[in-house]
């Protein structure tokens, strides 16, 4: 990140919820892991200076996470539409799933929610541009895997509803409303929203 980390606080990082019987542990655990990732990466890959490591961002490399954002950025910047759609896609690719997946150490695992909501937040913004160009279709492949993450996720079943409505599938949406209903009285004990309901209501009066 530029500003880098010093011993003890990558120890934290890495190391938080360790509890070894000796301070010295620690100290030996962290020259073996800096040893470690200079002879994989090479010796110039990190970086000692002023009491602080750092990793070379002067190296040849690719770091899938960073470029993920890295185009993000490039997405919100973008003079067009269609190149904000272009690159939210070459985003929404580079995600590969959850961040360090078997790794609970307390920054990890505030990482990887970071990460799942700027993917939740691309996808989303994806979707929007996609209504505008009627790519409906393209629209359900992008939402269903989030609905089957988190069934309760409302407003995918908004967009599914929207989606089928695009294609000219009234049953499609009565069913979607349906469905949503059920997985939120069977796993939250609700009904769903007012937003959700006059949507709903509105595309059911079109048909009729």
């Amino acid at each position: 990140n530029g500003i880098g980390l010093t011993k003890e606080q990558i120890i934290d990082y890495l190391w938080h919820d360790d509890e070894p019987e000796y301070i010295e542990d620690l100290s030996v655990r962290f020259k073996n892991t800096i040893y470690r990732l200079r002879r994989v990466m090479g010796k110039d890959a990190i970086i000692l200076s002023n009491n602080r490591y750092y990793f070379n961002n002067g190296l040849d490399y690719v770091y899938d996470a960073e470029e993920f954002e890295r185009q993000l950025v490039n997405a919100e910047q973008a003079a067009t539409d269609n190149e904000k759609i272009e690159l939210l896609f070459q985003a929404i690719q580079n995600y590969k799933g959850d961040y360090l997946p078997q790794d609970y150490n307390h920054w990890v695992v505030t990482e990887r929610e970071r990460y799942k909501m700027l993917f939740r937040t691309a996808v989303l913004r994806l979707i929007g541009y996609l209504f505008v160009k009627r790519q409906y279709k393209t629209i359900i492949e992008f939402v269903k895997p989030m609905i089957d993450e988190e069934p309760e996720f409302e407003e995918g079943h908004r967009i599914l509803m929207r989606a089928y409505d695009g294609l000219g599938d009234p049953k499609r949406v009565m069913q979607q409303f349906k469905v949503l209903s059920s997985i939120l009285k069977s796993n939250l004990g609700i009904s769903p929203s007012v937003e959700t309901v006059q949507l709903y209501d509105s595309l059911i009066k079109q048909i009729k």
